[in-house]
């Protein structure tokens, strides 16, 4: 993996609490966590329930692609602007549910 751990990208051994609520999301879906640098992602579901996972180390989850990718990819700081992208896996989410 190119790049020194911990600067370059970070190295969590497991997912840290932050402040991100999935209540606060306009809809169900796949979100990455900027407060750590987009390493921890987190799968919201309808009623508000979270699912937090993390990145291997060297890899962000990049928001537009849905998928963790190596870290000289991913733009962490774009990761809010690509929240939107889940309208679309809602809808899914609701066509699978029937």
């Amino acid at each position: 993996i190119p790049g020194v751990a911990g600067i370059d990208y970070p190295i969590f051994r497991q997912v840290p609490w932050t402040r991100f609520e999935c209540e606060q999301q306009p809809h169900p879906g796949y979100y990455a966590d900027p407060e750590t640098d987009c390493q921890a992602f987190h799968i919201c579901q309808h009623g508000g329930r979270k699912d937090s996972f993390l990145c291997p180390n060297g890899t962000l989850f990049n928001q537009e692609r849905l998928v963790c990718a190596w870290w000289n990819t991913v733009d962490c700081s774009r990761a809010q602007s690509f929240y939107s992208i889940n309208e679309a896996v809602a809808k899914a989410m609701e066509e699978t549910d029937r």
